[in-house]
């Protein structure tokens, strides 16, 4: 018997403490299931939340808010991953192909480090405190926006506005020769593009530079704000969640869906409102009784 079988019967075989064990037990037999029905980030956002690990990161303050960051990246990559991929794919073949390409990257990398012949005029990547003490002939400091530099916490941290600016100064003072600052207009957050506001640091820095448009062509400056004079680019169109998100747009049985990978079916039973609202739909052909979170199952009308 598994560990995860063993859990599912807890309840006759302890006499107390069942209960968690087999919550747990239900939870992971859910995912399973959910793992075939969503595409990789959908599926990322559906075990943040059941699982109540963005909550917990949230109540460790800093340090979890740096682990939400890494959590906000890994969704995104797999967003572009599932728009780049013909047919789409689960997350074991999101999670494949990062494994590969991890195993690429570290190949290579031992094999350059090996090398004594490797070129030195290669880019190194680094944050800010790591830059202290370094310099480079070119710089590029990238994600000057309001909630990178500075970052979302320093906003409300006594202070914190004062440190962020002292590492913008260590970044800009790493250049010898030629200095690089860039800001995206818009930004993909946890898979969602988003507008952003520009750094105050930039605003603070004045004149004596020259600015460029996205494609590298010199603009005029002017001695307004930063947003006053960058080209204005429109946002590429984020991918439309036609599935309902609100009590108002509640299936309630009897609809007929369509689903990405399982195709036509139509919605048998409904539990739960908004956010939380589930439905089981009889799908046409092999793909047969599916229980889905309405939220992240992309349904759309068939």
């Amino acid at each position: 018997m598994s560990v995860l079988a063993a859990c599912a019967q807890a309840d006759e075989i302890l006499e107390r403490g069942a209960a968690k064990a087999v919550e747990f037990a239900k939870l992971m037999s859910e995912l399973g299931d959910a793992v075939e029905a969503y595409p990789p980030e959908n599926f990322l956002r559906l075990v943040m939340d059941v699982t109540g690990y963005v909550d917990m990161l949230r109540a460790e303050g800093t340090e979890g808010q740096a682990r939400l960051e890494n959590l906000e990246e890994l969704v995104v990559a797999a967003e572009e991953w599932s728009q780049s991929t013909e047919g789409g794919g689960t997350i074991a073949d999101f999670l494949d192909d990062a494994a590969l390409l991890s195993s690429v990257d570290d190949a290579r990398a031992k094999r350059e480090n090996n090398n004594a012949d490797a070129p030195e005029d290669s880019v190194v990547l680094m944050t800010l405190h790591n830059a202290k003490g370094l310099e480079f002939p070119a710089v590029f400091v990238v994600g000057l926006e309001e909630g990178l530099l500075p970052s979302k916490n320093s906003l409300t941290e006594a202070g914190g506005i004062e440190e962020e600016r002292r590492l913008f100064y260590v970044g800009i003072t790493r250049a010898m020769d030629r200095l690089t600052l860039t800001a995206a207009q818009n930004r993909m957050t946890f898979g969602k593009t988003v507008s952003t506001e520009d750094s105050r640091f930039l605003e603070e820095l004045g004149g004596g530079f020259e600015s460029v448009d996205v494609y590298g062509q010199q603009v005029e400056y002017r001695k307004t704000t930063w947003r006053d004079y960058r080209p204005t680019v429109p946002a590429p169109p984020a991918r439309k969640d036609t599935s309902p998100m609100t009590e108002g747009m509640a299936y309630r049985g009897g609809e007929k869906v369509r689903h990405p990978k399982f195709g036509e079916g139509r919605v048998l039973a409904v539990s739960g409102f908004g956010d939380k609202q589930e439905v089981t739909v009889a799908f046409e052909g092999s793909a047969g009784m599916k229980k889905l979170l309405v939220r992240f199952a992309n349904l759309s009308p068939a």
